[in-house]
């Protein structure tokens, strides 16, 4: 039997209360689903003045947002409820010291200081580099992907430069020069989607990377000779950084680390010996776990002696 319109009204098909309610749901699970990600440094709101107007609550949101967030996060990793966090978020939105991904969900959309990028390949250098030393925030985060250094620089030198401009320049720059540029900005090289970007990008080498290793602990190093989301260059420079380091740590620190991971590090120590000390150092910590006894008596890096003292 063919189904009538009246039929599809009492369904809800036809009717314009159940697609306001639809359209209401819809806009909800939006902003639920919004990412909220800091766009300035922390030196950038101090050099401002910006940091002096928000509230404690508003700085305490602020510092939470070095990685994107949505909502329902917030709600459930800080003090705060859905109100109370919408009402911050969007005052941190106002001062452009926050940015949102509405515009990627469908959302209302910031067309002030947007720049379209075919246009923007178009132009000379000069006018680039012009552009882009007054450019606003939103604007500027188009430039990031120019691949001239000059425009770079003057990105850098930019007042609205920001953790965002910095992420996607790491991403998408394939000069070292300019690379080397962004990680001598203060404060850059330390943020984590900063340095995750730059061991991503294509156009990094070594000298990216043994600057970027200044900041990296060992455990950092170590995790990545294992992740494989990184290049497999990644992966080979992150093994030769993780054993310098390793070699020129004190034993303490090294047996804290050996311990801390029960020996799998083993299988990333390309030629590296245990020295006396070391031994000593790991032989405090006993009795050890099934999983160290077990990476100690693979690890061809240590002697038979050695390995007799630690297992007996």
């Amino acid at each position: 039997m063919r189904e009538t319109p009246k039929d599809k009204d009492q369904a809800g098909e036809n009717n314009p209360a159940q697609k306001r309610k639809s359209s209401v749901a819809g806009t909800e699970a939006r902003q639920q689903d919004t990412k909220y990600s800091q766009v300035q440094s922390l030196a950038h709101l101090k050099r401002t003045g910006i940091l002096n107007t928000l509230s404690p609550q508003e700085a305490y949101l602020w510092s939470r947002l070095e990685h994107q967030q949505t909502l329902t996060t917030l709600v459930s990793t800080t003090p705060f409820d859905a109100h109370e966090l919408e009402t911050m978020l969007e005052r941190l939105l106002r001062l452009n010291v926050v940015q949102d991904n509405r515009a990627d969900l469908g959302g209302p959309q910031h067309e002030e200081g947007i720049v379209d990028e075919v246009p923007w390949r178009n132009l000379s250098p000069g006018e680039r580099i012009r552009r882009a030393r007054s450019a606003d925030a939103k604007a500027l985060l188009m430039m990031c992907r120019d691949q001239n250094r000059e425009v770079v620089n003057a990105i850098l030198n930019n007042e609205c430069f920001g953790l965002n401009h910095a992420r996607t320049l790491a991403r998408h720059h394939k000069g070292v020069a300019g690379l080397q540029a962004l990680l001598n900005k203060a404060g850059v090289a330390r943020n984590t989607s900063v340095r995750h970007n730059l061991l991503l990008n294509s156009g990094a080498d070594e000298r990216i990377y043994d600057q970027l290793a200044k900041t990296l602990s060992l455990k950092d190093l170590y995790l990545l000779t294992t992740n494989r989301s990184y290049p497999g260059k990644t992966r080979v420079w992150a093994t030769k950084a993780f054993n310098q380091a390793f070699k020129v740590s004190p034993a303490a620190q090294q047996a804290k680390f050996i311990l801390r991971n029960d020996g799998r590090c083993f299988s990333q120590m390309k030629g590296l010996r245990a020295t006396p000390q070391l031994v000593s150092a790991i032989a405090k910590h006993k009795p050890f776990s099934k999983t160290l006894r077990a990476n100690l008596r693979r690890w061809s890096g240590i002697s038979s002696a050695a390995k007799d003292r630690l297992l007996g």
